[in-house]
């Protein structure tokens, strides 16, 4: 069993509710794909950067040592700015999920 936190729809909270009902969620998908290259994107271009200022640094004899370091500093920069946009995103109705109605198909059990 998953919980989430979801707000109610209108529609939604005029339905009468018992415990065990499923209910059916909807989040914006817009705000699912700028989610997901947030999640993803950030590190990665941080990480390519990362390696491509290291690269450039220090003298050319340890150029992928430089590069490894900076990819590594890229990747935590950028997983740290997911952590900090998580922070400050987390009670923003943009991102939850909406109770939209009750499901009404077989309940699923697993």
């Amino acid at each position: 069993m998953t919980f989430i936190k979801a707000f109610f729809t209108q529609a939604s909270v005029r339905e009468r509710w018992a415990v065990g009902d499923q209910a059916v969620l909807a989040i914006e998908e817009h705000a699912l794909v700028l989610a997901a290259l947030i999640a993803y994107g950030a590190p990665l271009l941080l990480l390519l950067m990362g390696m491509a200022l290291g690269s450039m640094i220090g003298p050319a004899s340890s150029g992928d040592v430089n590069a490894a370091l900076g990819a590594l500093t890229g990747l935590v920069c950028g997983a740290t700015a997911v952590k900090l946009h998580a922070c400050f995103a987390r009670n923003k109705s943009y991102y939850q999920a909406q109770v939209v109605g009750k499901h009404l198909g077989p309940v699923n059990t697993h």
